[in-house]
């Protein structure tokens, strides 16, 4: 006998035992401008300056700056960014070679690869990630001169550094009272 369609008994989604990654929230009080982000596809090359009010996939090649202050930009696995990147939200899961500023996170993916600075009050390393640079968490704080690393190059020279490095090694951790 035919079953008209809603008739028909639609089985509930199979869940997953591998955890899919979450898009990070948007930030708060930011609207979206579509459904889906603007996109540089994997065969598109753009070298200059792209700036825009909508969320930004780079799947392709990009070199100069990307400026979308109230927005996300998402580097995807392919997508290979040179230059500085100014946003809401980055996440990186390809690769970067710039500076990041976000106003609100930047999250690099196990699969992303960061070769530059990092600004912004929220970051995320994922596990199995690559990322050489600098993480700076207070973007709007400069930094005063007890904030700075001292260097004691003068009297002490490299000895003294070295000497420092060899007490730091033989620190020993005594067991917690509560471990026994």
């Amino acid at each position: 006998m035919w079953k008209r369609p809603d008739d028909v008994a639609v089985p509930p989604p199979v869940a997953s035992d591998q955890p899919r990654p979450a898009s990070p929230p948007p930030p708060p009080g930011r609207q979206p401008a579509s459904s889906s982000p603007a996109r540089l596809g994997p065969s598109i090359h753009f070298e200059g300056k792209l700036s825009g009010d909508e969320d930004l996939l780079v799947d392709g090649r990009f070199r100069g700056e990307i400026q979308v202050p109230e927005h996300q930009v998402t580097v995807g696995a392919d997508g290979r960014v040179e230059g500085e990147v100014r946003a809401s939200a980055i996440v990186v899961e390809g690769e970067v070679r710039g500076n990041l500023t976000a106003s609100h996170q930047v999250l690099v993916r196990a699969s992303g690869r960061v070769h530059g600075d990092i600004r912004a009050p929220r970051v995320a390393l994922d596990q199995g990630c690559r990322f050489k640079g600098a993480i700076d968490m207070e973007p709007g704080v400069k930094p005063t001169p007890a904030d700075l690393p001292e260097r004691r190059e003068g009297r002490e020279g490299r000895e003294g550094r070295r000497d420092r490095e060899t007490a730091a090694r033989e620190v020993t951790v005594a067991p917690s009272p509560a471990a026994g």
